[in-house]
């Protein structure tokens, strides 16, 4: 799972007394393998992060710092594909075997752009040293969360937990009345408001960068888009969706530790551990919802 959090301001603000150790510390459940930190010389950007070992359990500590000291990396998720893109890749010094320092080498070599490679659930934050420059990216679907607030004097704080935020005491908890009508209506608060006053969530698929003069920007790098010569024969359009999920299920089997499965008894978790079972190279080990189990205890 993993968190990070991080307080950016610009140039011409002074540097923040307030320290992200703190905002690690309200998410430490997402990470109690190990944590990290790191800040510019001028204590401008200051950054944290909380670890949840899966890949690369010796030399996956972040954040990750590259391209001559130049590019700072912090990541909460996976990237899936980052084998392959480590392949297209193989000049690069890499410091790690993990997956998330294969963005790090896009970044430097593909700018903003670096996150359109990527296949995976995750929440970024890359610091750029050299142009003081923050650039935070959610993956395509959201999965992985990514909330911030804006600073009074300029700048934000931004954290993968909004209780993070209130960690930081840079930012104050107030409700949000006309979020709360969303979430009456919807039974959730459509991005990229929340629940609190002030304190936004980055939508899916998008990206947010925050410049040395402190102008924000928030622009959306993905979007679905319709499928392509699909096939028409429904035989085929059987082994067409098959191939894809097995694509997809062996790509997030890659992992430094056991692999489990918990059941919720439906037919989608029994197809995905039937194929996780085909592509393993061991055991899946699975559970099952017990809620769901003492429901169809007392229902006989």
């Amino acid at each position: 799972m993993c968190g990070i959090a991080g307080i950016f301001v610009p140039r011409d603000v002074a540097p923040p007394t307030a320290e992200p150790g703190s905002m690690t510390a309200a998410m430490r459940h997402r990470g109690p393998d190990g944590d990290g930190r790191w800040a510019s010389a001028d204590g401008r950007y200051k950054a944290a992060f909380v670890r949840l070992a899966t890949i690369d359990l010796a030399t996956g500590d972040q954040p990750l710092v590259g391209a001559g000291d130049r590019l700072v990396l912090m990541g909460n998720g996976e990237i899936y594909n980052y084998l392959e893109l480590r392949a297209e890749n193989p000049d690069y010094p890499y410091k790690t075997q993990g997956d998330m320092e294969v963005a790090l080498v896009l970044a430097d070599r593909m700018g903003d752009r670096f996150v359109e490679p990527l296949n995976g659930m995750y929440a970024l934050a890359l610091y750029d040293a050299g142009a003081h420059r923050l650039v935070l990216v959610r993956d395509r679907l959201g999965v992985k969360p990514l909330y911030w607030a804006r600073l009074a004097g300029g700048g934000l704080v931004f954290a993968s937990e909004v209780k993070a935020l209130f960690a930081s005491g840079l930012v104050s908890p107030a409700v949000d009345e006309e979020a709360v009508s969303a979430y009456l209506a919807h039974g959730f608060v459509p991005a990229p408001r929340t629940l609190f006053r002030g304190i936004e969530k980055l939508p899916p698929g998008c990206r947010l960068i925050a410049d040395a003069k402190g102008e924000i920007t928030v622009d959306r790098y993905w979007r679905a888009r319709a499928a392509e010569d699909l096939p028409h024969d429904v035989d085929a359009i059987e082994e067409h969706l098959l191939a894809l999920l097995r694509d997809s299920v062996g790509l997030q089997l890659r992992s430094d530790v056991p692999v489990g499965a918990l059941l919720s008894g439906g037919i989608d978790s029994g197809l995905m551990v039937a194929l996780a079972a085909q592509e393993a190279s061991s055991p899946i080990n699975t559970w099952r919802n017990r809620a769901e189990r003492l429901l169809s205890l007392s229902c006989g």
